[in-house]
This record gives C-alpha cells, structure tokens and sequence, in this order.
C-alpha cells in the first residue's frame, strides 16, 4: 500500500488534506478515470470494502468507467462482492480490453479459492485473449501448482508462449522443467524455453537474475543447441539478447 503522502502527491491533493478511506479514493476515480490506476495502487493493502465495491461495479454499470479501469479498481479493492462480475467479464467477448485485468482481479479478490475457475478459463475459454487473462490470474496468486498447467498451455498454444513464459517467470520457480523444456527436441517446447530466458534477461532485478543462475551452464548449452535450429525462428532482437547470453 502507498504511504498516503505519496498518494497524495499522485492525484495533486491538497497538502493538507486527510487519509481518504476506500469509498473517497474510488469517487476520485470515478469522477476522472486518469486517476483510476493511481487510485488502485492507493487501495492495495486496505481492508476490503464492499461499499467501495458497489460504486466501481454501478459507474462499471453506467459506462462511466471502461471495463479494464473497473476491473483494475475492483482487484485493488478485493471485495468479494466483485468476484461473479470479474468472472463474467473475464469470458466475456464484447470485453477483450478488459480481460487481462479481469484474470488478475479475480485472483486478487478470491486469493487461491479463485485457481479452478482461472485453470478452467486458461483452457476452456473460447477466445485467446481470455485465456491469456486466466494465466496472468494464476500467475497472481503465486501457486507453484499452476505452473505446470501454464506450461501446458504454452505448448498446447492455447496462450502464447511470450505470455506462458511472462506467467513462469513470476510464479515459483522450477529449473529442471524450464531445462527440460530448453533441451526437448520438440519446436514448441524449445520456443517456450527461450522465451522464459528472454523475459528474465529483460527483467533488470536481482530475481531474475538469480533464476538464470539457477539454470546454470546447462541452460546456455541448450540455448546454445535452439539457436542452431534453423526451423525455430525468432525475432533479431531475441537471437541477439540469446546469443550474448550463452556465449557469456
């Protein structure tokens, strides 16, 4: 949760003004929607307030506030109130905008008890964009079970492998599979390896830096190995970001 003065000086409040509660901060963004991702990282950490909840859910209601800014909001205020509205919004397809934030939402209301309605979605969802929102939901609640099921739906291509390995990269992490998947001889399984080295090569934390370390020298020969493989095609800029990697 942001310390107040820092919120404050966020949304240009007066110097004087007093710590607003939940209902204060969602009026604010209600009443002008540039402030409705400042306002949910004010809201993160409070206790949930279902009185929040339902003024998010009535502007959602109303077309005051876009279906992504709504769900963003309603994750931050982590009322359960929310949580058969994320849902529907998160399969809904006149909602793509807001499908990505609906997934993240859910698991940011209903904690791990959200998992099977996510695991369903990420498979079952008719449409891509849903089911990549479904696994950046899993990602959220930082479940070292859903990494498997991510996994398989990377290789499966029911989400993109840039999205299966962004999801991996923050859930607990397991070396021996991202090895295995590095060194498989199928295409689909390789892409999906290169990609988790890619992503955490561009994250500039010492998290990710740790992971690459973990993969140890077996990872750069099989990086190594992919980049020989004249089917797995990859953008310049990633054969580049590899090649440095595992010639280092």
């Amino acid at each position: 949760m942001l310390p107040w003065e820092t919120l404050r000086r966020l949304l240009g409040l007066p110097p004087d003004m007093s710590p607003l509660g939940a209902t204060e901060l969602v009026r604010l963004a209600i009443d002008d929607p540039r402030r409705a991702r400042i306002v949910a990282m004010g809201l993160r950490g409070q206790r949930p307030d279902e009185a929040a909840a339902g003024m998010v859910l009535a502007a959602l209601d109303r077309g005051t506030l876009p279906p992504e800014l709504a769900a963003e909001l309603l994750g931050a205020v982590g009322h359960r109130a929310a949580y058969d509205i994320l849902r529907a919004m998160l399969l809904d397809p006149e909602m793509p905008n807001a499908w990505a934030a609906a997934g993240v939402a859910m698991a940011q209301v209903l904690g791990l008890d959200a998992g099977p309605d996510l695991a369903v979605a990420m498979r079952e969802a008719p449409e891509r964009g849903a089911r990549e929102g479904a696994a950046f939901g899993l990602a959220e609640l930082g479940d070292e079970a859903a990494v498997a099921g991510i996994v398989e739906a990377g290789l499966r291509g029911l989400i993109r492998a840039r999205v299966a390995a962004r999801c991996g990269a923050d859930l607990p992490f397991l070396p021996e599979l991202w090895l295995q998947l590095l060194a498989s001889s199928e295409r689909t399984a390789r892409r999906l390896g290169t990609e988790l080295i890619y992503v955490l090569l561009n994250r500039n934390d010492p998290g990710a830096q740790e992971r690459l370390e973990a993969l140890g020298p077996r990872a750069k020969s099989a990086v190594r190995e992919a980049l020989d493989d004249p089917s797995l095609y990859m953008l310049p800029e990633k054969r580049a970001t590899l090649e440095a990697w595992s010639a280092a």
